[in-house]
């Protein structure tokens, strides 16, 4: 399935919920600076679900 980035949120404190953004279908979650200079918004990324 390919997909959009909506937006990127640098990180989160623990235990607090990120920006509410309309029309998202997924969350991605990583380490804080996993995907820096990586992923931006208006990407398109593929997810492959864990089998």
């Amino acid at each position: 399935m390919i997909n959009i980035v909506l937006k990127v949120v640098d990180s989160i404190k623990p235990d607090r919920l990120g920006p509410l953004i309309l029309k998202s279908a997924y969350v991605v979650e990583a380490s804080a600076g996993a995907f820096r200079g990586r992923v931006k918004e208006g990407d398109r990324v593929h997810i492959v679900p864990n089998e």
